[in-house]
């Protein structure tokens, strides 16, 4: 009886192992992006040659108020991204484009999913000299071989008018040059020290709540559920297409059900793996307190001082904003209210950013995942168990015959 138990037990491991791998297989090779991804772009008319539309730049790096001043932007009625929407409508493409070169490769731009819960394939785990990423820096590639009126048009297609540069650090100096006027908050404000003591916290609580959404994410992409996406969209007002196809609104701010259904489709390849790929320092070595500085003193240099602004929460408000941006209709007065962490803040008083937190893990969706999980074991489970028995017995039937 015990050892019919450990056998049942030890066969179920391993078919969920198999369940799990052949899942990181499919994200990692993209194998159904011909359904769960979409091809609808930002389809407004391109400005003219090297104008990205960008009004404003909130310079900072995570962890400096970036989502603040980034939601303070959109109340002042700016199309204000922060970097998950630069990332999946703009950037993403504009890689895609450059790999699916046959010179280049020809395939798209490639998902890293190292550091989830998922088990790491053996060749992720490649070493470059000089970089602390275990992968070869992809967008740094792109980023040297790209056009500037490329960034530029894919950009102003978009209508990206303000942008907070979190995790987005080496990008800066091309959007400053592809955006004449362009007017810099610079979030200089955090010493080095309890700026690291922040980022270390927020990486922190990341890698326990990433990987655990990551497991129920994972259920979208054993079977090609985009394709059902795809045709509910129509009926929740089509969410997904007027999103991707007008640029706006950002989706971190503002989340429908359709756009919630969306998102955890394009999350690993489209926002993730950019992240790690090298847009930014802070994925290639330790930030000194020079290389901080150094980022604010750079953006300062290039850009005239006039439309130069060093931004401090606590010496700051409305007034100063509205002032420095030339907006006559200030929507608020005094200080600028800090607005919660979705990752940090999460289990505090404050609740993070509450619902609005489903626009980045959209938690509520979990009993969805976990239904399609239970439907792919039990395809999955019926092809590696059930189809063999019934093909061997059909055979033995034969024979016996």
């Amino acid at each position: 009886m015990a050892s019919c138990w450990c056998g049942c037990c030890c066969k179920t491991v391993l078919l969920l192992l198999g369940y799990v791998l052949l899942i990181r297989y499919f994200q990692r090779e993209c194998f159904w992006c011909w359904a769960n991804e979409w091809e609808t772009q930002c389809g407004h008319p391109e400005l003219p040659a090297n104008h990205s539309g960008i009004k404003v730049i909130a310079a900072g790096w995570p962890k400096t108020g970036t989502w603040t001043l980034s939601s303070a932007l959109a109340r002042l009625g700016y199309n204000s991204y922060h970097s998950q929407e630069f990332l999946a409508q703009i950037w993403t493409p504009l890689a895609d484009d450059y790999w699916m070169r046959p010179e280049n490769g020809g395939r798209k731009s490639k998902t890293r999913l190292s550091g989830t819960m998922f088990p790491t394939w053996p060749w992720d785990m490649r070493e470059t000299p000089g970089q602390k990423a275990p992968w070869p820096l992809d967008d740094l590639t792109v980023l040297r071989n790209m056009k500037l009126e490329s960034l530029a048009a894919k950009t102003s297609k978009c209508r990206m008018e303000a942008i907070a540069t979190d995790g987005l650090e080496n990008i800066v100096p091309y959007w400053i040059d592809a955006s004449p006027d362009v007017k810099v908050l610079l979030l200089d404000w955090r010493a080095h020290d309890g700026w690291m003591e922040s980022l270390m916290n927020q990486h922190l609580w990341m890698s326990f709540i990433t990987p655990i959404m990551e497991l129920f994410y994972g259920s979208l992409h054993f079977l090609p559920w985009g394709l059902l996406v795809k045709l509910i969209d129509p009926l929740v007002n089509n969410d997904i297409e007027y999103l991707l196809s007008r640029g706006a609104p950002p989706f971190i701010q503002e989340c429908p059900l359709g756009v919630m259904l969306w998102h955890p489709f394009i999350k690993n390849r489209h926002i993730f793996s950019h992240y790690a790929m090298g847009l930014s320092p802070l994925h290639t070595k330790d930030v000194s307190e020079e290389d901080f500085k150094g980022f604010f003193k750079a953006i300062s240099e290039k850009v005239p001082a006039k439309n130069v602004m060093s931004w401090d929460f606590k010496s700051k408000g409305w007034e100063e904003l509205c002032d420095f941006l030339e907006v006559d209709q200030c929507p608020d007065n005094g200080k600028i209210k800090t607005e919660p962490n979705g990752y940090t803040d999460i289990w505090r008083k404050s609740g993070g950013r509450g619902w609005k937190f489903n626009c980045d893990e959209p938690f509520v969706l979990i009993p969805l995942y976990l239904v399609l999980h239970w439907i792919n074991w039990k395809v999955y489970t019926g092809i590696v168990v059930t189809l063999p028995g019934l093909l061997f017995w059909g055979r033995g039937r034969e024979k016996a015959d």
